[in-house]
């Protein structure tokens, strides 16, 4: 009796495992190929990744926003379209494309920075140097106006002479264009008249020998004067340069000539 109650309680405990075991069987047991292809094909169409296993999956080309969609349509198009790596991927790419447009923003903001303040002392520096140029544009201004000025009164000399300058004062007058260095020398020629430097047999003699040939020579000078007095007046009136100066100097000479000459004449008077 032990005996056979020992043996049939054996053997329902044996069953639970034999059945465990034959599960395990079951499912370690290897799946037909024809549904490992199938399930794998249903896997890339729902993620929708291509056919060929051995290729890396690409991510699809992020559509533009229409005006008709919104973002959250165009959000769960791409979680419907595209596999959680994918989209991880992406990310990846975006974030680094953020990265570098923001890395490019800060050096635009820096070289542009650079520039303006480059361009603010280039400015500076020009206005600098603008305000001290103002004296030299002054003194270039002035030397301008003499230069202009100049330039006038050489126009007028090479303007031929009015008829008035080229005719002779009187029928011993002289031609002015053909005699310019006895003009120049007229101051000269008065004084030896006036001084009777022209006759030197005279210089020894006496006071009364003396005072007629000076009277003489300031009387030739005189005449000599009145001649050239005319032609003087028409080249100051041309605006010849230093005319003038030889007409006062030529005016000086015969004043004191004729001071001289009195002076003479009343040391050899006769005392009463």
């Amino acid at each position: 009796m032990v005996s056979a109650s020992s043996s049939a309680s054996s053997v329902p405990a044996q069953r639970p495992s034999q059945s465990r075991n034959d599960t395990a069987r079951s499912s370690s047991a290897p799946r037909p190929k024809d549904d490992k292809r199938r399930a794998a094909n249903l896997l890339r169409d729902y993620y929708g990744l291509s056919s060929d296993p051995a290729s890396t999956p690409q991510s699809p080309p992020i559509a533009s926003n229409d005006a008709v969609t919104s973002e959250t349509h165009d959000l769960q198009s791409l979680l419907r379209s595209n596999s959680l790596s994918v989209l991880l991927g992406r990310e990846s790419e975006l974030i680094v494309q953020i990265r570098e447009l923001d890395g490019e923003r800060q050096s635009l903001v820096y070289n542009h920075h650079h520039e303006l303040v480059a361009a603010s002392d280039t400015i500076r520096n020009m206005k600098i140097r603008s305000e001290s140029l103002e004296p030299s544009l002054d003194s270039l201004k002035s030397s301008f106006e003499t230069m202009s000025n100049l330039a006038s009164h050489l126009e007028v000399l090479r303007k031929p002479p009015s008829q008035s300058a080229i005719e002779p004062a009187s029928s011993g007058g002289i031609d002015l264009l053909h005699d310019l260095e006895l003009i120049v020398m007229l101051p000269t020629t008065l004084s030896d008249l006036i001084d009777c430097r022209l006759n030197t047999s005279l210089k020894n003699d006496s006071i009364e020998q003396e005072f007629k040939p000076r009277k003489a020579g300031l009387a030739q000078a005189e005449h000599l004067w009145g001649t050239m007095e005319p032609v003087l007046a028409a080249w100051t009136d041309a605006g010849v340069a230093g005319v003038r100066e030889i007409a006062a100097e030529c005016r000086s000479l015969l004043k004191e000539g004729r001071k001289t000459i009195e002076a003479i004449g009343s040391t050899s008077s006769p005392r009463p």
